[in-house]
Protein backbone atom coordinates (compact mmCIF):
# COMPACT_ATOMS: atom_id res chain seq x y z
CA UNK A 1 0.00 0.00 0.00
CA UNK A 2 1.64 3.27 -1.12
CA UNK A 3 1.66 6.49 0.85
CA UNK A 4 0.33 8.33 -2.17
CA UNK A 5 -2.88 6.27 -2.31
CA UNK A 6 -3.91 5.30 1.23
CA UNK A 7 -6.99 3.15 1.59
CA UNK A 8 -8.86 2.75 4.84
CA UNK A 9 -11.56 0.11 4.94
CA UNK A 10 -14.17 0.58 7.64
CA UNK A 11 -16.96 -1.82 8.57
CA UNK A 12 -19.90 0.03 10.12
CA UNK A 13 -22.51 -1.92 12.14
CA UNK A 14 -25.97 -0.49 12.71
CA UNK A 15 -29.05 -1.52 14.66
CA UNK A 16 -32.57 -0.13 14.23
CA UNK A 17 -35.54 -1.03 16.43
CA UNK A 18 -39.11 -0.12 15.44
CA UNK A 19 -42.33 -1.03 17.26
CA UNK A 20 -44.74 -3.12 15.17
CA UNK A 21 -47.67 -5.44 15.66
CA UNK A 22 -47.18 -9.20 15.48
CA UNK A 23 -43.98 -11.22 15.52
CA UNK A 24 -41.26 -11.90 13.00
CA UNK A 25 -38.74 -14.66 13.63
CA UNK A 26 -35.09 -13.85 12.99
CA UNK A 27 -32.49 -16.49 12.15
CA UNK A 28 -31.00 -17.22 15.58
CA UNK A 29 -29.20 -20.35 16.71
CA UNK A 30 -27.13 -21.67 19.61
CA UNK A 31 -23.59 -22.89 19.28
CA UNK A 32 -20.30 -23.46 21.08
CA UNK A 33 -17.63 -20.78 20.66
CA UNK A 34 -14.01 -21.88 21.03
CA UNK A 35 -10.76 -20.10 21.73
CA UNK A 36 -8.41 -21.27 24.44
CA UNK A 37 -11.64 -22.08 26.27
CA UNK A 38 -15.20 -22.62 25.06
CA UNK A 39 -18.65 -21.23 25.89
CA UNK A 40 -22.22 -21.54 24.66
CA UNK A 41 -23.37 -18.51 22.66
CA UNK A 42 -26.42 -17.23 20.80
CA UNK A 43 -25.86 -16.52 17.11
CA UNK A 44 -27.71 -14.28 14.65
CA UNK A 45 -27.40 -14.92 10.90
CA UNK A 46 -27.49 -11.59 9.05
CA UNK A 47 -26.90 -11.39 5.30
CA UNK A 48 -27.04 -7.58 5.53
CA UNK A 49 -23.76 -7.46 7.42
CA UNK A 50 -20.38 -7.62 5.76
CA UNK A 51 -18.43 -9.10 8.66
CA UNK A 52 -18.46 -11.64 11.48
CA UNK A 53 -18.84 -9.97 14.91
CA UNK A 54 -18.48 -11.21 18.47
CA UNK A 55 -19.21 -9.30 21.68
CA UNK A 56 -16.35 -8.50 24.02
CA UNK A 57 -18.22 -10.39 26.74
CA UNK A 58 -18.31 -13.60 24.71
CA UNK A 59 -14.71 -13.15 23.57
CA UNK A 60 -13.50 -12.78 27.16
CA UNK A 61 -15.12 -16.12 28.04
CA UNK A 62 -13.17 -18.08 25.42
CA UNK A 63 -9.85 -16.16 25.33
CA UNK A 64 -9.36 -16.16 21.53
CA UNK A 65 -6.11 -15.66 19.62
CA UNK A 66 -5.60 -12.05 18.55
CA UNK A 67 -4.77 -11.44 14.89
CA UNK A 68 -4.67 -7.67 14.35
CA UNK A 69 -6.49 -4.40 14.95
CA UNK A 70 -8.66 -2.79 12.26
CA UNK A 71 -10.41 0.56 12.04
CA UNK A 72 -14.10 0.03 12.74
CA UNK A 73 -16.63 2.80 12.10
CA UNK A 74 -19.75 3.01 14.29
CA UNK A 75 -22.76 4.93 12.98
CA UNK A 76 -26.51 5.28 13.25
CA UNK A 77 -28.86 3.67 10.72
CA UNK A 78 -28.99 5.49 7.40
CA UNK A 79 -26.19 7.90 8.26
CA UNK A 80 -22.61 8.29 7.25
CA UNK A 81 -20.06 6.99 9.69
CA UNK A 82 -19.21 9.66 12.25
CA UNK A 83 -16.98 7.82 14.70
CA UNK A 84 -14.18 5.32 14.20
CA UNK A 85 -12.24 3.16 16.63
CA UNK A 86 -9.55 0.51 16.45
CA UNK A 87 -11.09 -2.91 17.11
CA UNK A 88 -9.48 -6.28 17.74
CA UNK A 89 -9.79 -9.00 15.12
CA UNK A 90 -9.57 -12.47 16.66
CA UNK A 91 -9.52 -16.07 15.51
CA UNK A 92 -12.41 -18.21 16.73
CA UNK A 93 -14.00 -21.58 16.12
CA UNK A 94 -17.75 -22.20 16.15
CA UNK A 95 -19.49 -25.58 16.35
CA UNK A 96 -23.06 -26.82 16.98
CA UNK A 97 -24.26 -27.82 20.44
CA UNK A 98 -24.61 -31.41 19.28
CA UNK A 99 -22.18 -32.13 16.48
CA UNK A 100 -18.53 -32.34 15.57
CA UNK A 101 -18.16 -29.95 12.61
CA UNK A 102 -15.98 -26.96 13.53
CA UNK A 103 -15.74 -23.80 11.41
CA UNK A 104 -12.85 -21.36 11.89
CA UNK A 105 -13.58 -17.65 11.51
CA UNK A 106 -12.07 -14.19 11.93
CA UNK A 107 -14.27 -11.95 14.07
CA UNK A 108 -14.40 -8.27 14.97
CA UNK A 109 -14.75 -7.72 18.72
CA UNK A 110 -17.41 -5.10 19.58
CA UNK A 111 -18.89 -4.04 22.94
CA UNK A 112 -22.35 -5.33 22.03
CA UNK A 113 -24.38 -6.47 19.06
CA UNK A 114 -28.06 -6.36 20.04
CA UNK A 115 -30.84 -8.02 21.99
CA UNK A 116 -33.94 -9.33 20.24
CA UNK A 117 -37.37 -10.43 21.36
CA UNK A 118 -37.97 -14.16 21.73
CA UNK A 119 -40.43 -15.32 19.06
CA UNK A 120 -40.95 -18.66 20.89
CA UNK A 121 -40.54 -20.77 17.78
CA UNK A 122 -41.10 -23.89 19.89
CA UNK A 123 -44.77 -22.83 20.13
CA UNK A 124 -45.02 -21.62 16.55
CA UNK A 125 -43.80 -24.99 15.28
CA UNK A 126 -47.13 -26.55 16.27
CA UNK A 127 -49.03 -24.21 13.95
CA UNK A 128 -47.26 -25.16 10.73
CA UNK A 129 -47.39 -28.58 9.13
CA UNK A 130 -44.09 -28.12 7.28
CA UNK A 131 -42.26 -27.43 10.57
CA UNK A 132 -43.37 -30.50 12.48
CA UNK A 133 -40.44 -32.69 13.46
CA UNK A 134 -37.93 -29.89 12.84
CA UNK A 135 -35.29 -29.45 15.56
CA UNK A 136 -34.61 -25.78 16.06
CA UNK A 137 -31.26 -24.78 17.47
CA UNK A 138 -32.44 -21.78 19.52
CA UNK A 139 -35.28 -22.66 21.92
CA UNK A 140 -35.52 -21.08 25.37
CA UNK A 141 -38.02 -19.50 27.77
CA UNK A 142 -36.37 -16.07 28.05
CA UNK A 143 -38.32 -13.13 26.64
CA UNK A 144 -35.24 -11.15 25.56
CA UNK A 145 -32.39 -12.90 23.78
CA UNK A 146 -28.92 -11.36 23.91
CA UNK A 147 -26.92 -11.91 20.73
CA UNK A 148 -23.29 -12.91 21.30
CA UNK A 149 -22.23 -13.58 17.71
CA UNK A 150 -23.36 -12.07 14.40
CA UNK A 151 -22.53 -14.07 11.28
CA UNK A 152 -22.28 -11.73 8.30
CA UNK A 153 -22.06 -12.38 4.59
CA UNK A 154 -18.34 -13.23 4.76
CA UNK A 155 -19.06 -16.57 6.52
CA UNK A 156 -22.82 -16.95 6.05
CA UNK A 157 -22.69 -19.68 3.42
CA UNK A 158 -20.12 -21.69 5.31
CA UNK A 159 -22.84 -22.18 7.90
CA UNK A 160 -26.03 -22.28 5.82
CA UNK A 161 -26.46 -25.40 3.70
CA UNK A 162 -29.07 -24.01 1.30
CA UNK A 163 -31.72 -26.54 2.43
CA UNK A 164 -35.08 -25.00 3.40
CA UNK A 165 -38.53 -26.16 4.47
CA UNK A 166 -41.35 -24.03 3.11
CA UNK A 167 -45.10 -23.96 3.59
CA UNK A 168 -47.47 -21.42 2.12
CA UNK A 169 -46.06 -18.13 0.79
CA UNK A 170 -47.08 -16.30 3.99
CA UNK A 171 -45.60 -18.95 6.32
CA UNK A 172 -42.15 -18.74 7.96
CA UNK A 173 -39.30 -20.66 6.35
CA UNK A 174 -37.01 -23.11 8.16
CA UNK A 175 -33.38 -22.85 7.06
CA UNK A 176 -30.82 -25.58 7.73
CA UNK A 177 -27.45 -24.46 9.09
CA UNK A 178 -24.40 -26.20 10.52
CA UNK A 179 -25.67 -25.12 13.96
CA UNK A 180 -29.13 -26.63 13.44
CA UNK A 181 -32.39 -25.39 11.93
CA UNK A 182 -33.30 -21.69 12.22
CA UNK A 183 -36.64 -20.02 11.49
CA UNK A 184 -37.19 -16.84 9.49
CA UNK A 185 -40.37 -14.94 8.64
CA UNK A 186 -43.72 -13.75 10.06
CA UNK A 187 -45.54 -15.84 12.67
CA UNK A 188 -49.25 -16.25 13.32
CA UNK A 189 -50.68 -14.31 16.24
CA UNK A 190 -52.07 -17.11 18.41
CA UNK A 191 -51.59 -16.75 22.19
CA UNK A 192 -48.12 -15.28 21.77
CA UNK A 193 -49.45 -12.21 19.99
CA UNK A 194 -48.09 -8.96 21.35
CA UNK A 195 -46.36 -5.84 20.20
CA UNK A 196 -43.14 -6.93 18.59
CA UNK A 197 -39.87 -5.31 17.70
CA UNK A 198 -38.58 -5.06 14.17
CA UNK A 199 -34.82 -5.03 13.99
CA UNK A 200 -32.46 -4.23 11.17
CA UNK A 201 -28.78 -5.11 11.42
CA UNK A 202 -26.85 -3.45 8.64
CA UNK A 203 -23.11 -3.31 8.18
CA UNK A 204 -21.58 -1.13 5.46
CA UNK A 205 -18.00 -1.29 4.24
CA UNK A 206 -16.52 2.00 3.10
CA UNK A 207 -13.12 2.84 1.67
CA UNK A 208 -11.05 5.98 1.12
CA UNK A 209 -12.85 8.03 3.78
CA UNK A 210 -11.71 10.42 6.49
CA UNK A 211 -13.42 10.06 9.85
CA UNK A 212 -14.05 12.55 12.64
CA UNK A 213 -14.44 11.60 16.30
CA UNK A 214 -17.68 13.33 17.30
CA UNK A 215 -18.90 13.45 20.86
CA UNK A 216 -21.83 11.38 22.08
CA UNK A 217 -23.86 14.56 22.51
CA UNK A 218 -23.41 15.58 18.88
CA UNK A 219 -24.34 12.07 17.72
CA UNK A 220 -27.58 12.22 19.72
CA UNK A 221 -28.40 15.65 18.33
CA UNK A 222 -27.77 14.38 14.81
CA UNK A 223 -30.00 11.37 15.40
CA UNK A 224 -32.97 13.58 16.30
CA UNK A 225 -32.32 16.15 13.60
CA UNK A 226 -34.05 16.23 10.23
CA UNK A 227 -30.81 15.13 8.60
CA UNK A 228 -30.78 12.06 10.84
CA UNK A 229 -34.19 11.13 9.44
CA UNK A 230 -32.93 11.41 5.89
CA UNK A 231 -34.52 14.86 5.33
CA UNK A 232 -32.10 17.64 4.48
CA UNK A 233 -33.36 21.15 5.14
CA UNK A 234 -32.52 23.28 2.10
CA UNK A 235 -31.66 26.63 3.70
CA UNK A 236 -29.68 28.12 0.83
CA UNK A 237 -32.37 30.75 0.13
CA UNK A 238 -32.37 31.82 3.78
CA UNK A 239 -28.58 32.11 3.84
CA UNK A 240 -28.58 34.15 0.62
CA UNK A 241 -31.22 36.45 2.12
CA UNK A 242 -29.09 37.05 5.22
CA UNK A 243 -26.00 37.70 3.11
CA UNK A 244 -27.86 40.29 1.03
CA UNK A 245 -29.23 42.36 3.93
CA UNK A 246 -27.55 45.78 4.30
CA UNK A 247 -28.11 48.70 6.67
CA UNK A 248 -27.97 52.15 5.05
CA UNK A 249 -27.99 54.12 8.30
CA UNK A 250 -31.71 54.62 8.57
CA UNK A 251 -33.21 51.49 7.10
CA UNK A 252 -32.44 47.94 6.04
CA UNK A 253 -32.49 46.93 2.41
CA UNK A 254 -32.32 43.54 0.75
CA UNK A 255 -31.85 42.30 -2.78
CA UNK A 256 -34.69 40.70 -4.67
CA UNK A 257 -34.56 36.91 -4.23
CA UNK A 258 -33.69 36.01 -7.80
CA UNK A 259 -33.87 32.35 -8.65
CA UNK A 260 -30.48 30.77 -9.32
CA UNK A 261 -29.82 29.46 -12.81
CA UNK A 262 -32.76 31.29 -14.41
CA UNK A 263 -32.73 32.45 -18.02
CA UNK A 264 -31.67 36.03 -18.65
CA UNK A 265 -34.70 38.33 -18.61
CA UNK A 266 -35.46 40.02 -21.91
CA UNK A 267 -35.73 43.84 -22.20
CA UNK A 268 -37.29 46.33 -24.65
CA UNK A 269 -33.99 47.77 -25.91
CA UNK A 270 -34.60 46.62 -29.47
CA UNK A 271 -38.12 48.04 -29.63
CA UNK A 272 -37.02 51.33 -28.07
CA UNK A 273 -34.12 51.70 -30.53
CA UNK A 274 -36.39 51.03 -33.51
CA UNK A 275 -38.94 53.61 -32.32
CA UNK A 276 -36.22 56.22 -31.75
CA UNK A 277 -34.82 55.75 -35.27
CA UNK A 278 -38.30 55.99 -36.72
CA UNK A 279 -38.93 59.21 -34.80
CA UNK A 280 -35.63 60.71 -36.00
CA UNK A 281 -36.49 59.97 -39.64
CA UNK A 282 -39.87 61.60 -39.18
CA UNK A 283 -38.31 64.72 -37.65
CA UNK A 284 -35.84 64.99 -40.55
CA UNK A 285 -38.70 64.96 -43.05
CA UNK A 286 -40.88 67.31 -41.06
CA UNK A 287 -38.57 69.45 -38.92
CA UNK A 288 -41.41 71.76 -37.95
Amino acid sequence: MSKQDPKIYVSSPTNLHVGIGGLVALQTARGVLRGEREAKVRVLFDAGSHRFFVTSKAASLVDPKGLRRDLLGINMFGQKCTRSEQRDVVELKLKPLHGDKVISVEAYVVPEISSIQNAHIELARKDYQHLKGTWFSDVCSQEVLEIDVLIGADYLWQFQTGVTRRGRPEDPVAVETELGWVLSGPLRARDIERVGVAQVNFVAQIGNQEWNNDSLESNVQRLWSLEGLGIIDKDGVHEEFLDGVTFTGSRYSVKLPWKEGHDKLSDNYGNSLARMKSQLRRLKKEPE
